[in-house]
């Protein structure tokens, strides 16, 4: 087993805890800014976000660190973070160093930095996740990872995924651990599409899965013990008779893991594409594929099968955010039961700013780690004044 390392000497009075909502607190979607609080969303004009992409925002909902489309790394100042012609360019994510939010781990690709945010500098070289290495270019870019505290709370499973096989890592107050590599066994052979997508529920204890443009779509628990991915379910979706071919843009589970929400381009006879929203319920632990409800659906004449993103909202609501329609779906859960589409929240102009995966899962729930302040298992700093 290899384990890269980067050393780190944490202050005790710098120890602070995930406040989880206000890490998700603030998004750029475009010529946009969304804004949540505890019961609503606010959209302001995007006057300083449009070509730079928030990457974090601290426990108190404080913007830190900013991307713009040059690569560059900037602070809360828009200045540039020393160091940072070091880093290379890729789909940029970010983690904080457990136990200090001061710290935090910038991923570009197979690659990766460690940030002082209050110095606004780059610790270190750049480091490569070296069991990556022997993916060439091109198979590198189906990949896609998920981030996500283990049950002691305190470090983050890291977990690169494609179509056949998963990385995985742990991140911990030392350093960066390889874990272990898993090859994953399909029930369905043969997907279109090499761009598997996988989201964990709201309280990380299950998932559900597609791949890109293709009907194939998965569900199952996850072990945050062990980063482990147990599936119960695995079929090709179909929303309707007169449908033929509904293709899976993303999927999520909603709050109350009761249902899973699915954003499709269903086509028909003629080849007329239509946008949808399809829900299906989850019974006796595994989704009702024979009852699939058609949420929304509008005809398109044209194609719109293109990359998405799914979120859960601070507010309590699911969003869709869909970068050819130039739009954001809201789904709206009623205290009734009743499911409503807006589908006129938000229409923008450019696409490009803040995504899902740039946040660990965990950071949309609550209290994924027991009340207010991480986890009963998490000692709290002593300090002695003499």
């Amino acid at each position: 087993m290899k384990t890269l390392w980067i050393s780190i000497i944490l202050n005790v009075f710098s120890f602070c805890c995930f406040a989880q909502s206000k890490h998700t607190s603030v998004w750029n979607i475009g010529n946009y800014v969304m804004k949540f609080d505890a019961n609503s969303v606010h959209i302001e004009d995007n006057q300083i976000f449009f070509d730079k992409e928030i990457l974090y925002v601290d426990a108190k909902g404080k913007i830190k660190l900013i991307l713009d489309y040059q690569g560059q790394l900037l602070n809360d100042n828009f200045e540039p973070i020393n160091g940072s012609e070091k880093v290379g360019v890729g789909d940029p994510f970010v983690v904080p160093v457990p136990h200090n939010c001061n710290f935090v781990y910038f991923f570009v690709g197979r690659q990766y930095v460690l940030i002082d945010i209050q110095k606004s500098e780059i610790i270190g070289d750049v480091v490569s996740l070296k069991e990556l290495d022997n993916i060439d270019e091109y198979n590198f870019r189906h990949f896609n990872q998920i981030l996500v505290h283990h049950t002691n709370c305190e470090d983050v499973w890291l977990i690169y995924y494609d179509t056949d096989i998963m990385y995985k890592y742990l991140i911990t107050t030392s350093g960066i651990e390889y874990k272990e590599t898993i090859q994953i066994n399909r029930q369905i052979e043969n997907p279109q599409n090499k761009n598997l997508i996988i989201h964990l529920s709201n309280d990380c204890n299950h998932y559900t899965a597609n791949y890109l443009g293709d009907s194939i779509v998965c569900y199952g628990d996850f072990d945050r013990e062990t980063g482990n991915f147990v599936r119960k379910s695995e079929v090709m979706i179909h929303s309707r008779p007169e449908v033929m071919k509904t293709r899976v843009l993303n999927s999520l589970i909603a709050n109350d893991n009761k249902t899973i929400y699915y954003y499709c381009e269903s086509t028909m006879e003629g080849w007329i594409h239509s946008n949808e929203i399809l829900s299906v319920d989850i019974v006796a632990g595994k989704p009702d594929y024979e009852n699939v409800h058609i949420l929304y659906s509008k005809i398109y004449h044209r194609s719109l099968y293109d990359v998405s993103d799914m979120f859960y909202g601070n507010d309590g609501n699911i969003y869709v955010l869909d970068d050819n329609l130039r739009k954001i779906f809201r789904v709206i859960p009623s205290p009734d039961g009743k499911i409503i589409v807006d589908d006129a929240f938000l229409n923008f102009e450019s696409e490009g700013g803040t995504r899902s995966e740039n946040f660990l899962a965990d950071l949309f729930s609550q209290n994924p780690c027991g009340e207010n302040c991480g986890c009963p298992e998490m000692k709290k700093p002593v300090i002695i004044c003499e």
